[in-house]
């Protein structure tokens, strides 16, 4: 029966960390069909706030936070502590593997891309896990083995799937979906044993409102993606300069390797997804890839 009730716990904290994860992707996505710009780079650009390095951590932290007030186990502004926490490791992990992931990138074979991907995922995963476990402890007063044992090795593992961004070139980013999604999964459900004491309802309760938040959002995307389709023509199509300007972004991209690993490159190759992504912007696109140009004086675009 207890072996029964643990499956039970494991699969139900495993769909809350997926819907979490699954939200924090769509939220990203929103701020991006918004247009909401929020990007801050700190310590000479070695530090990147953005959606992508702050939503998953914070809506993972606040989603386990949340539960585990209602199981008794975190109160006042513990709880405010597990979600800072939750915060903090993940943006420390997106910064690993963004740091990491450069490191030797001067091979274009893409079985290599990805062997560098995944090292890079692992050891991402592994710290974010190592330091929410730690942090864990600390909020939850519970022994290091429940939060350092298994929680980590799944977060280290699951890490790989950041290789999965290399087969990725949609809008979405669905490769982004899978990480968040299966890392938040897998990481959840390796806490069974912390919140074995939870009142199976607040599991339910928990899977619900994020099952809720998830279709709403959804909605709130469709709905942004119908009214933009509304504004244009029925036969309109992608301007000529801006389809000649994603491809010159594509071969200014691919070209990154003939820089060395230094701050700038790293900006740059940031500067030129970006353009990647503003559809909307054909003067940005074309002025980021004459400033490519201008910094590679071999490789004139």
């Amino acid at each position: 029966m207890l072996a029964t009730e643990d499956r039970s716990d494991t699969v139900t904290l495993g769909a809350i960390g997926f819907l979490s994860g699954a939200v924090a992707w769509l939220l990203i996505n929103l701020t991006r069909v918004g247009g909401v710009s929020f990007d801050l780079f700190l310590l000479s650009q070695k530090v990147w706030l953005a959606p992508w390095s702050l939503l998953p951590g914070a809506v993972f932290g606040l989603t386990m936070g949340l539960l585990l007030r209602r199981c008794g186990k975190l109160t006042g502004f513990r709880q405010a502590g597990y979600a800072a926490a939750a915060l903090v490791a993940y943006c420390c992990a997106f910064h690993v593997a963004m740091h990491t992931v450069p490191v030797g990138s001067s091979s274009l074979d893409p079985s290599k891309e990805a062997l560098r991907m995944g090292i890079g995922g692992i050891a991402a995963g592994l710290i974010g896990s190592a330091l929410l476990g730690a942090m864990t402890v600390y909020l939850l007063k519970v022994p290091r083995r429940m939060v350092l044992g298994l929680p980590v090795l799944v977060g280290t593992v699951a890490g790989a799937l950041l290789s999965l961004m290399v087969c990725d070139h949609t809008e979405w980013g669905w490769s982004q979906l899978i990480l968040f999604a299966v890392w938040q999964a897998a990481y959840a459900a390796s806490l069974a044993p912390l919140l074995r004491a939870a009142p199976s309802s607040s599991a339910r309760q928990m899977t619900t409102l994020l099952a809720s938040l998830f279709v709403v959002t959804i909605a709130i995307c469709a709905g942004h993606h119908r009214a933009l389709a509304a504004t244009l023509p029925a036969d309109a199509t992608e301007p000529a300069e801006l389809a000649q300007a994603r491809d010159i972004l594509r071969q200014a991209l691919a070209r990154t390797d003939a820089i060395e690993d230094t701050p700038e490159r790293t900006q740059l190759e940031y500067e030129i997804a970006q353009a990647q992504a503003s559809a909307e912007d054909v003067t940005a696109a074309i002025d980021t890839v004459k400033k490519f140009a201008g910094s590679t004086p071999d490789h004139a675009v």
